[in-house]
């Protein structure tokens, strides 16, 4: 699991390097809120993922032992990331890969699928 780790940060800092948009994966065993989204939204705007004014950060919370998966997505990234699309990403490309087993493959496939909706 630590090579999956490693590979995954790997991945994430070329993005960052790539397209200055940042990209948090956090992955907790349980939520401790009784609200995802207030938890979430709370959380997203405490650490600033993105880049300073640009606001260019996406924050893909997972909390394993509830089955919970949410992505709070910076005000410079909405036009490229809307929503919908967020929650598309979680549900066609991350959530299946979890449920066959594979959260890694998941992660992965988010991340690309995250990427390749920034590109041009």
């Amino acid at each position: 699991m630590r090579g999956d780790a490693a590979r995954l940060n790997e991945k994430l800092a070329r993005f960052d390097q790539e397209t200055s948009n940042q990209v948090l994966v956090v992955i907790y065993p349980d939520l401790t809120s009784p609200s995802l989204e207030d938890f979430t939204i709370r959380a997203a705007q405490a650490w600033k993922a993105g880049r300073g004014k640009l606001d260019n950060g996406v924050v893909l919370f997972v909390f394993k032992n509830d089955r919970k998966m949410r992505m709070e997505v910076g005000y410079g990234l909405e036009g490229a990331l809307p929503d919908a699309t967020a929650k598309r990403i979680i549900e066609d490309q991350i959530a299946s890969a979890f449920r066959a087993g594979n959260p890694t493959r998941g992660l992965e496939a988010g991340i690309d699928a995250d990427h390749r909706g920034h590109e041009g």
